[in-house]
Formats: C-alpha cells, structure tokens, sequence
C-alpha cells in the first residue's frame, strides 16, 4: 500500500482534473481506497471532529459497527469485565463489588450489562437529548444498559436497570411506570426497541464526552437510577 507521503492533495493545483483521473487511474483499487479514506479523514479534522468518533459512522449501526463499538466500550471503561462465554446474550459484566462501589442495589453477584449505540449524523449542540431508537433490546437478558447516542463531535450515554423496562415489547404490554418497549419484529416476545425521546433522556442521562467516544469509569451514585419511575404520559 501507499505511504502517506505518495500523495498530497496540494498537488492537485499543479494539474488539471483529465490529469488527476489519469494519475488515480494507475493506482490500484486497494490504493485509491485508501486515498479516499486519508482525503475524508482530512476533510473530518479539517471540520473540527476527531478520528476516534468518525469510525462509527462509517457503515450506519449495523451488526458490525455495533460489534466494534461494545469490544471498543469494555475495553476503554475501566469498570467493565469482558464476557468469556460468547454464547450469552448480554455484552458485558459489572463485578459485584464495583456494583456495590457505585450504589447499585445488585451487589450479590455480578450484573450483566447489554451495550447499545445509536449514531447521530450531525454536530452535537448544547441542549440536544439525544435522539434515534437503541434496537433489539433484551430487558430479561441483563441487568443494566449502557446505551450511547453518538453525535459527531459528543457523545451522550445513559445508563438502564434493566427491572424498570416492560418486559414484552407492544403498546398493549406497556407496564405503568416502566419505560415502554416498542415493537421490532412481529412476533418477537423477548426483544424490542427504545426510542431515546426527551422524557428518557431526562431520566436516564448518565454523562457527555467530548475527548472520547467512550467513558474510561462509570460514575458514582448510580443508584439514582433504580429508583425512576416512567410517566404516565410523557
């Protein structure tokens, strides 16, 4: 592959655009990717964003940016312990004494943890609460959700005991006081989606970073969170 010394986009002042086509022609397919990819880098910098955000935004939130980003998250927070079995349906584990450290009620065994992401494809602005759905949400499968919505430049977490969702996705199975889970697929009975509107983002807000994507520690106090009660009407 070619260094980052082999092409400079100042040279395109030098030629005209029949030229360039002629010159990127020549390179192989592999080449001219990653000039593309070093030029939309430049281009992201140059718009006042950082590197470590723009990887998510590449292919939307499908089940390989998804993957990245729970791998990515435990391995970046400090409190969180990777799952050795693969074949579970949470993400990650919360040890019982950093539970009990942070105020949470489940400090007898350790808390699974389901890790979700939701990109935003536009600048972050003071005010905004979030926005978009976190999908295939599992409430009988963990304990706690770390849920993110990923703006370009911010990024806004929450944090989810899982006990206070309805179980059984379906306006008809809503639960008064708990946070509603809508329907994803006909017929799932397990799963469903949570749309992050105002209401849950007053709730379940937990913290912003701008430096990182990801939080390095979980604050402290989350017990404030056990304790929500969801509004009849929002």
């Amino acid at each position: 592959m070619m260094s980052d010394a082999t092409f400079d986009a100042s040279q395109e002042n030098l030629m005209n655009k029949e030229e360039m086509i002629v010159l990127l022609s020549s390179f192989s397919i592999e080449d001219r990717k990653y000039i593309t990819e070093k030029v939309n880098d430049d281009q992201w910098i140059k718009d006042g964003y950082l590197l470590s955000f723009k990887e998510f935004f590449k292919g939307g939130t499908g089940k390989a940016t998804g993957d990245k980003w729970q791998t990515d998250f435990i391995n970046r927070c400090k409190d969180l312990s990777p799952v050795v079995e693969k074949t579970t349906e949470y993400d990650s584990l919360l040890r019982k004494d950093i539970a009990k450290k942070l105020g949470l009620f489940k400090v007898n065994e350790d808390s699974r943890i389901e890790i979700k992401l939701v990109t935003i494809k536009e600048r972050y602005v003071e005010g905004m609460t979030g926005g978009g759905a976190f999908l295939q949400v599992k409430p009988s499968s963990a304990d706690y959700g770390l849920f993110t919505v990923l703006y370009y430049n911010a990024a806004l977490h929450y944090f989810v005991p899982y006990r206070l969702i309805s179980m059984t996705p379906g306006s008809a199975n809503a639960t008064q006081g708990m946070v509603p889970l809508s329907t994803q697929h006909r017929g799932h009975l397990t799963e469903g989606q949570i749309t992050c509107t105002k209401t849950f983002h007053k709730l379940f807000f937990l913290c912003k970073t701008e430096l990182s994507p990801f939080m390095e520690k979980l604050p402290e106090n989350l017990q404030n969170f056990e304790t929500i009660i969801w509004p009849d009407k929002e």
